[in-house]
C-alpha cells in the first residue's frame, strides 16, 4: 500500500498538502515530494481506497488515498512511472516553516496537535 495526497490539478492544495504534512514532523525541515499526474497511474489497475490522512488539517487529511498494489511487478511498474514521469520538488525549510505558521494563523493547522 501506497500512501498519497491528491493535489489539485491547478496545484491550488499543494501547499496546504505540503504545511500539513510537514506539521507533522516534530522539527520540519526540507520537504522532498513527487507530483505525478493522476493519468499515468489510473490506466495500471491499482485500486485507489479514500482513507482520511494523519495530518492536522482535516481538509488535507480528506485528500489522502491509499493505493494497493498487489504484488512485486506492480510496484515495479509504479516506480517506472515515478522515474519517468514525476516531477521531483523541494520546499526549503524556512519556506515550510513559514506556510506551517500561516496555516495555523488561518485556522486550518491544529496546533496542539
Amino acid at each position: 500500500m501506497l500512501s498519497l495526497f491528491i493535489v489539485d490539478d491547478d496545484l491550488g492544495n499543494l501547499d496546504r498538502i505540503a504545511a500539513a504534512l510537514a506539521a507533522n514532523s516534530v522539527n520540519p525541515g526540507n520537504l522532498d515530494f513527487v507530483l505525478l499526474e493522476r493519468q499515468a497511474v489510473n490506466g495500471l489497475g491499482y485500486t485507489e481506497i479514500a482513507n482520511p490522512g494523519e495530518t492536522p488539517d482535516q481538509e488535507v487529511n480528506n485528500a489522502h488515498v491509499d493505493l494497493i498494489i498487489p504484488n512485486a511487478q506492480m510496484l515495479v511498474d509504479l516506480a517506472f512511472v515515478f522515474w519517468n514521469q514525476g516531477d521531483t520538488n523541494r520546499i526549503q525549510r524556512k519556506r515550510i516553516q513559514q506556510m506551517i505558521r500561516d496555516g495555523i494563523e488561518a485556522g486550518q493547522i491544529r496546533h496542539n496537535s
